[in-house]
């Protein structure tokens, strides 16, 4: 949240998609990090499988050949002995159904209450990311879940999709106007491309959040140690990189379109306003 609501840079899209590392992949790999620091190289298991994605198959089978990798009941991958960890994936040919049969009957024995996880993952095909992905088309897993009378205080967190979408239309952007050289001195492919969101759209997305939050009541979206963050980087200006308050906002009309040629070079084109 402070990362989009503090800095301003806005939801995750297909063409800029920022989020697995910084949520998932940053945190992770500190945490690993520590756990080397403290007891040598370790074992990670994953629960990766053949069969979710297409580029995730592409993925094992690539990283099957390499650097000591093994396939076979499942993946074992050996790496430097200067590495954080060896990586095993013991489920790699697990399908759906073997799932959901250890889900269902195996950890009861051992005391864990599982047959809520598998309600929310629904024991089908589909895979289940984060809460309010700007990437996905519905929340499927909450959906699930907030049918349930258990959880039905969790209905608001249906608004925050609805929210980041509408944070990304030209309304609370930013966008640059003249065209930009990359370090090689050629023009930026990507002219007068949207940017960041505006300080308004950033006050407009707490205000919602922290209303969203308020009426779940059983969960924090937004910390007060964050809450103060975000308002120290608003009195600050902080701005991604290349970015600032002079530049232009995303709805104002163009005067000039800009795009650059397949050779090259930038070309203009007056626009039509009617």
């Amino acid at each position: 949240m402070v990362y989009m609501l503090g800095y301003g840079v806005p939801p995750s899209s297909n063409t800029f998609r920022w989020c697995t590392d910084k949520i998932k992949i940053q945190p992770m790999m500190t945490v690993l990090d520590d756990l080397r620091d403290q007891n040598g190289k370790i074992l990670m298991l994953t629960g990766v499988r053949v069969g979710e994605s297409a580029a995730r198959d592409q993925r094992i089978a690539v990283s099957c050949s390499v650097n000591g990798g093994e396939c076979g009941q499942g993946w074992f991958q050996v790496s430097t002995p200067d590495s954080v960890a060896d990586t095993l994936a013991p489920l790699l040919h697990w399908r759906v159904c073997h799932v959901y049969d250890w889900l269902y009957y195996d950890p009861l024995g051992h005391g864990y209450d599982v047959p809520g996880i598998a309600t929310v993952y629904g024991e089908d095909e589909v895979r289940t990311g984060c809460v309010g992905c700007p990437l996905a088309s519905r929340d499927v897993a909450l959906e699930r879940v907030v049918r349930d009378p258990e959880w039905a205080q969790l209905m608001p967190l249906l608004e925050l999709k609805p929210l980041w979408r509408e944070l990304k239309q030209p309304k609370w952007r930013k966008r640059k106007v003249a065209a930009e050289k990359r370090q090689d001195g050629q023009w930026s492919r990507n002219v007068q491309r949207m940017g960041p969101l505006t300080m308004e759209a950033r006050a407009y997305g707490l205000e919602k959040v922290l209303d969203i939050q308020r009426r779940v009541g059983v969960m924090s979206l937004v910390d007060d140690s964050e809450e103060a963050v975000i308002k120290e980087m608003w009195a600050r200006d902080m701005w991604p990189r290349k970015w600032s308050a002079m530049d232009a906002d995303a709805d104002a009309p163009l005067e000039l379109a800009l795009r650059v040629t397949d050779d090259g070079r930038l070309a203009t084109q007056a626009v039509l306003v009617r």
